[in-house]
């Protein structure tokens, strides 16, 4: 419901405030301004669903609290509970009675690149809810779209001449680009749904209105499917090969003049192997933090393992969730920008 922003409440309500009913009331608004846009569209009031999961807290949720722990609490409304409380077994069980409710064609989700921590998470536990129902449900079809990336769209504010391009930083990663034009119509449809947020529009004016442009953009990352080998030298398979069927990921080169991808994984003796092109040298930096989280149709995803590695000039410290496990098993080679991690 947007309970937690802080920002747009003090310039919406023109005060500071700590109080968790302020942050309540605060989604509330939002909740009322979300009714509005949407019956404007046609969408009936009762067909609109507000789950009431916490504003910042879903990710953090999804990487750490599953099963039979305390549950999250708000970061500023500092509550712990909808119906249901504040872990992922509650998430994942309201998204899965949703879709089985409706079952969707097609479904818009905000994307696993976007910089929005809940707008990953949100993509996240689509996943695995569509995971779970597989085979209950005709698979829909999944377009992710982009909100939140550094320094984009450029320029800022209303622009229904300009269109919504590709981010520098999405442009080459694997993702297949969908675009969308749309009718002049549309366009004035958009524009004044937006302008229905008024609490957001508030504390950033331009800013919303930049995404009322002469297209919309919809894109996935493919799925990598990684061969088991048993070799001495790993073979990295990358997003660039699936983007790309005509490059075989088997016989791909991968000499020093190429150019290496962020991010290439392979299987080698019984270990997972991920390659990372980092930025700065890890001895110079905080460190690398990376979650690695399984999926098993066999076990329950309450109970699978959900790691969360952190490499740094220390060494490695994983935990599973919030408990801290015993990382001997775990390696890292770190060279230049370089960064390989080997987990069993």
């Amino acid at each position: 419901n947007g309970d937690s922003n802080e920002l747009a409440f003090i310039v919406y309500e023109k005060r500071i405030t700590f109080k968790k009913g302020e942050f309540l009331h605060m989604g509330e608004v939002r909740r009322k301004e979300t009714i509005r846009a949407m019956v404007s569209l046609g969408v009936k009031p009762e067909d609109i669903i507000f789950l009431g999961y916490p504003d910042f807290g879903t990710l953090e949720i999804f990487t750490k609290y599953w099963g039979t722990v305390v549950p999250y609490k708000s970061l500023f409304a500092r509550v712990s509970k909808v119906s249901y409380p504040y872990i992922g077994d509650s998430i994942l069980k309201d998204i899965k009675k949703i879709i089985l409710d409706f079952k969707p064609t097609k479904i818009f989700v905000s994307h696993p690149a976007d910089v929005n921590r809940d707008h990953r998470a949100l993509y996240l536990f689509l996943q695995v809810a569509l995971w779970d129902l597989e085979g209950n449900i005709e698979p829909p079809e999944i377009f992710p779209y982009i909100v939140h990336v550094v320094r984009w769209p450029i320029p800022r504010g209303y622009h229904p001449e300009l269109e919504l391009k590709v981010p520098d930083s999405l442009t080459n990663v694997g993702i297949e680009w969908r675009n969308l034009e749309l009718t002049e119509e549309e366009l004035k449809i958009k524009r004044n749904t937006i302008a229905f947020y008024k609490s957001q529009i508030e504390y950033s004016p331009r800013y919303l209105f930049t995404f009322a442009r002469k297209n919309e953009l919809f894109g996935d990352f493919p799925a990598i499917k990684l061969k088991t080998q048993i070799s001495e030298k790993p073979l990295w398979q990358d997003l660039e090969a699936y983007q790309n069927p005509e490059i075989d990921p088997e016989h791909k080169k991968d000499t020093e003049s190429s150019v290496t991808p962020d991010i290439a994984y392979a299987i080698m003796d019984n270990k997972l192997l991920i390659r990372l092109q980092l930025r700065k040298k890890i001895e110079k930096d905080i460190g690398v933090s990376v979650f690695l989280i399984g999926y098993s149709k066999k076990t329950n995803f309450s109970d699978i393992t959900k790691l969360y590695i952190q490499i740094d000039t220390l060494g490695v410290h994983v935990k599973d969730k919030k408990q801290l496990i015993d990382a001997k098993d775990v390696e890292f080679e770190a060279q230049d920008h370089t960064l390989i991690l080997k987990v069993p």
